[in-house]
């Protein structure tokens, strides 16, 4: 075998090496990713008390947290629903059978939940925003 042959066979496999050595770091780095929902995650640790706020058509809305579900979600004082479980930082889509009112949403950060109400009757969904009252 030729002198320019060894070097180019030496050339190369030093190449794979190198490409398979920067696989396994972006491998690895995407992996690490993939356990996180986001770039930017971070546990959210809810506040238990009270939360106010606005929904997308200016309604002032209130509800409370106890650790375990909110309670009575309110849009402009009128009951949407009595209760719904809270997982982690997030409320699963529950519906009240008595008001007929739904809810769902999460925490964004320790102090603010952002979520949705709606009336399945109706057919549209109205976005809100609440913060927590010390």
């Amino acid at each position: 075998m030729s002198t320019t042959r060894k070097l180019g066979a030496t050339f190369a496999a030093l190449a794979l090496a190198v490409g398979a050595s920067l696989g396994t770091v972006a491998l690895g780095a995407g992996a690490a990713d993939a356990s996180r929902p986001g770039v930017h995650a971070r546990s959210v640790l809810p506040a238990v008390g009270h939360y106010q706020g606005r929904d997308g058509h200016n309604r002032h809305i209130t509800f409370s947290y106890d650790g375990h579900a909110i309670h009575n979600v309110r849009a402009n004082g009128h009951l949407l629903v009595t209760r719904a479980s809270v997982s982690g930082a997030q409320v699963h889509h529950t519906c009240d059978h008595s008001t007929r009112k739904c809810v769902r949403g999460h925490w964004f950060n320790d102090h603010t939940f952002q979520g949705t109400w709606n009336d399945p009757n109706q057919g549209h969904e109205s976005y809100f925003q609440a913060h927590y009252i010390p």
